[in-house]
């Protein structure tokens, strides 16, 4: 026993030393990091290593039998590295969490973190809002859309000889606020607004030209539901019913001898939508981006003058002229940002 602890003497005066490289290392009992944490170091703290690390060429003639049991020849490719805890018993330490001096060219050969698994602290600069936390759970939709081209127009006297049709434009403002019993935060109630506007062109066997213009703005509840919820992508369902407050067509008729008159008819109708949206998650920070498209319906309403006419003929009626439209369906493409706050 003298003999091995004679031979023990000197490698205990030749342990190496090493430094915890990460914010707080743990000191294990067994070589298991589910074992028990005998203590922690932090980061900067310098630790003695067992002996058997030190690859000094006069120890090379031991072999693990030569030391104590409860001690292992230890390795420098080893996860777990022994050291000793504060009262001098045996310790493991990840390879990973210290940085050895061997004080030779192995030291060069070390490959530190990347990134300290252990630092729980928060990266800087700190959020406004911390530590409290920000209200969440609104969304603002913008987005702009085109429409498939609306034939419904005014029903003239004369029969049309030749139409021309542009793509309908508009613009849906949504907000939103999330359902406050909706813990998946999928679920959001909120008003949206619409404005829309295309132009129409005929040209009338009496050899009139026309000009419609429609201008229409619309506001009602939105409902939507997010159907497919990942970190980087979104599907979105959403359904409302706009009420038309103000929906006019501006009608302009031109003859050939340079004669023209203009009416605006006015009237309100209602249109119900339904839309699917793809987002793209934080193109910036708290901001969508997103496609979608939306069917909807103008539903029938009845559109009146606004004053009289001087030529007959030329409406259905000279004096109170009115007209009722008819329900079309119709789809539209759009593109958008969304704000989440």
């Amino acid at each position: 026993m003298y003999v091995l602890l004679l031979l023990l003497l000197p490698l205990k005066s030749f342990a190496l030393d090493a430094v915890i490289t990460v914010l707080e290392a743990p000191l294990f009992k067994e070589k298991d990091t589910n074992s028990f944490v005998i203590q922690y170091k932090r980061k900067g703290d310098i630790i003695k290593l067992h002996p058997s690390l030190n690859a000094d060429l006069r120890y090379d003639h031991l072999k693990p039998k030569d030391f104590l049991e409860d001690e292992k020849f230890a390795y420098n490719e080893d996860e777990f590295i022994p050291t000793y805890d504060r009262l001098g018993n045996l310790a493991y330490v990840l390879r990973d969490h210290i940085f050895i001096y061997f004080e030779d060219e192995r030291e060069t050969r070390q490959i530190p973190l990347k990134k300290d698994p252990t630092d729980y602290r928060l990266q800087e600069p700190l959020p406004e809002t911390y530590p409290l936390l920000k209200k969440t759970g609104y969304r603002a939709q913008l987005y702009a859309s085109v429409y498939q081209p609306n034939n419904e127009s005014y029903p003239y006297p004369s029969d049309v000889k030749n139409e021309g049709y542009t793509l309908p434009l508009g613009v849906t403002f949504n907000f939103l606020r999330r359902a406050s019993f909706d813990i998946q935060d999928r679920l959001y109630f909120g008003i949206t607004a619409n404005f829309a506007t295309h132009e129409n062109s005929f040209i009338l066997m009496a050899n009139r030209q026309v000009e419609e213009t429609s201008y229409k703005f619309g506001v009602g509840p939105v409902i939507s539901y997010d159907a497919y919820k990942g970190t980087k992508r979104r599907v979105t369902i959403m359904t409302s019913i706009l009420v038309n407050l103000f929906h006019q067509f501006d009608i302009t008729q031109k003859d050939n001898k340079d004669q023209s008159e203009s009416r605006s008819y006015r009237g309100y109708s209602f249109t119900p939508r339904l839309s699917a949206l793809y987002t793209f998650m934080d193109i910036f920070p708290h901001s969508d981006f997103f496609l979608g498209t939306t069917l909807e319906s103008d539903l029938a309403g009845n559109f009146k003058v606004d004053r009289g006419s001087r030529y007959d003929g030329w409406w259905q009626s000279q004096g109170n002229d009115s007209f009722s439209s008819k329900a079309n369906l119709n789809v539209s493409v759009h593109l958008g940002l969304q704000m989440r706050y």
